[in-house]
């Protein structure tokens, strides 16, 4: 009880919900103390007394305090002996390192205080203010009156011991900065969670090679065997996060849904619910990504499976391809640094020739997605597929194979909290006798965009170059033509405004499934121009300002989209297998 004595009721809420990994990073400015640095000390926070400086020449002192060095160290070296700043770019900054929902952050910033639906019910145990529509916060808001209730629970003397307390303060594992939370299921509760049978061997409800890429492969989280639900409810909280749009309000610089309904309902074959036989498509436009999910498959979601079944869409959710979809809201393990990095972009300086990308330019292809998460991307692929050879089996002479050398022991990721075992992994290419070894953990970072990595054993760096090479990419050429093409299939139109008919072009590289459809700017198709397998070639369409059923339509500005993917336009992927490149322009008619 003295620490929390120390700290008083509200720092100790902040302290605790800090130590649960609610919250990556907590900031304190009223009265910074030793004692009060002590008792966070005594709690096994990390801590760091930031200087800043006011409009009136003079200093204050800020306490912070995190699981985290990282997020101690990056906040310092952004804001010690610097300003307070109220703008827009210090709120959106700071709302991601304090774990804020990203759609109240950017609606704080600028809109300030709005109405909400908490006042009195809920937001007076918050540290962010809610925005109007938030989907976030619904699932973030009992994690906060749990600690709150346990922080009162103290103050009143009807808690546990200090000895017990601190017993149960084991480091969670901070899923994202976005919703810094684990779940509270205990494996087996819900019924949706579908088991894979064979192909998950550890019972947590994700495949090997779904957990390579995850970087969930030989951890324990604080409930054991959770890895698949607590992603899902990972997943799903982004998802929730995104805006929905229409195909003309579309962003450019952030992911974002939009919504396919269809003309039926389906029954969840597990608990009943109802839902629309629809689909909605998670747009990453900087990428030129998207993936279709049945809304079906988004109800199983947010239950904590990416296996659905419903009476009418039944499979699996594709959780690489999601992954890839979703890559911009996951940098929190960015933050370790690289060392030999001037760009910061995850690459050492030495290797960027090699890779193809600039030493000065953090984002070489311009889709906002740093170089080394990107490189990272293509090799973590890479050993999710290669075959794992467990001793005493005797290791094929003919392929690239992976061991682990598991111990017996655990470290914490230094950012996540999210525990691992403390052994190492072995990647062989016998094909040109190499072979490569480093720690667990470092698989975990590679799978977050990282190959720095950072435990509570070992910490160090992946060699990018050596680990390339060995997995056959010793060129790496064939990853770099398709991870930093700025391939935009030439595709425009011509004339434009036009008054009776207007000619698209567009240029494919590789054979692919393609769409080109106009809409109206309600996004509504008004005529699907091209809906089949086309092979390499250039291609020219000419639209004469008719519909589908052969009607002039009126003078207006519309919108052509490109898509080029493994299905068609109307096939609705049950696990969104597959990807699809998008592409738009706009078109004016005038009669």
């Amino acid at each position: 009880m003295k620490p929390f004595k120390r700290l008083g009721f509200d720092l100790s809420y902040l302290a605790l919900l800090t130590k649960r990994g609610v919250k990556p990073l907590s900031r304190w400015e009223a009265g910074v103390t030793a004692r009060k640095i002590r008792a966070l000390r005594y709690l096994g926070l990390k801590t760091e007394v930031v200087e800043r400086r006011l409009l009136n020449g003079g200093t204050t002192d800020e306490l912070i305090f995190s699981n985290s060095s990282n997020y101690l160290d990056f906040y310092k070296n952004r804001y010690d002996k610097r300003p307070i700043k109220k703008d827009y770019e210090t709120i959106i900054t700071e709302g991601f390192l304090f774990g804020y929902p990203s759609c109240c952050t950017h609606n704080f910033a600028e809109n300030g205080y709005t109405k909400n639906r908490y006042g009195g019910n809920g937001q007076e145990i918050l540290f962010h203010w809610v925005c109007p529509e938030c989907r976030i916060t619904p699932s973030l808001l009992p994690y906060y009156e749990k600690v709150h209730k346990e922080c009162k629970g103290i103050f009143t003397e009807q808690a546990i011991s200090n000895r017990g307390l601190l017993r149960t303060l084991v480091p969670a594992a901070a899923l994202s900065l976005l919703v810094s939370v684990v779940p509270t299921h205990v494996r087996g509760e819900d019924p949706h969670w579908l088991p894979l049978g064979a192909g998950d061997p550890d019972n947590d409800y994700l495949t090997y090679p779904e957990e390579v890429l995850l970087g969930t492969h030989l951890n324990y989280f604080p409930l054991d065997s959770l890895a698949g639900p607590a992603k899902a409810l990972e997943f799903k909280a982004i998802i929730d996060s995104l805006p929905i749009v229409s195909l003309f309000t579309a962003p450019d610089s952030t992911c974002y849904i939009i919504e396919h309904p269809a003309y039926g309902m389906e029954t969840c074959q597990v608990c009943g619910a109802v839902m629309n036989m629809g689909f909605v498509e998670v747009i990453n436009p900087m990428r030129g990504l998207s993936i279709q999910i049945p809304y079906m498959g988004l109800h199983f979601l947010e239950n904590g499976s990416f296996s659905f079944d419903g009476t009418y869409n039944s499979g699996r959710i594709d959780v690489g391809l999601l992954k890839e979809v979703l890559a911009h809201y996951d940098t929190t393990h960015y933050s370790i640094v690289t060392p030999n990095d001037e760009d910061v972009d995850g690459l050492n300086d030495g290797y960027e020739d090699d890779f193809g990308t600039q030493p000065n330019n953090p984002d070489t292809d311009g889709d906002q997605l740093v170089d080394g998460a990107e490189v990272a991307e293509e090799l973590i692929k890479a050993i999710s597929q290669l075959p794992v050879v467990v001793w005493p089996e005797e290791p094929p002479n003919d392929s690239i194979y992976i061991e682990y050398w598991e111990e017996d022991g655990m470290e914490t990721c230094d950012i996540c909290g999210i525990l691992m075992n403390m052994g190492d992994v072995r990647i062989v290419n016998p094909l040109e006798a190499k072979e490569i070894s480093f720690p667990i953990i470092g698989l975990h970072y590679l799978a977050h965009g990282r190959f720095a990595y950072g435990g509570s054993r070992n910490s160090g760096e992946v060699d990018a170059l050596q680990l390339a090479q060995i997995l056959g990419k010793q060129t790496i050429v064939s990853m770099l033509e398709q991870l930093f093409d700025k391939e935009d299939f030439g595709l425009r139109s011509y004339p434009t405004p036009f008054n009776s008919t207007t000619v698209i072009s567009y240029s494919l590289t590789q054979p692919g499934y393609v769409t080109l459809t106009v809409y109206n700017l309600l996004g509504q198709r008004v005529k699907s121009l091209v809906d089949e397998f086309k092979p390499l070639g250039e291609y020219k369409i000419l639209w004469d300002g008719r519909d589908d059923q052969g009607r002039e339509v009126s003078s207006g500005v519309y919108i052509y989209q490109l898509r080029i993917g493994p299905g068609g336009e109307h096939s609705v992927p049950g696990g969104g297998e597959g990807r699809s490149f998008i592409r738009s322009g706009k078109l004016m008619l005038i009669r």
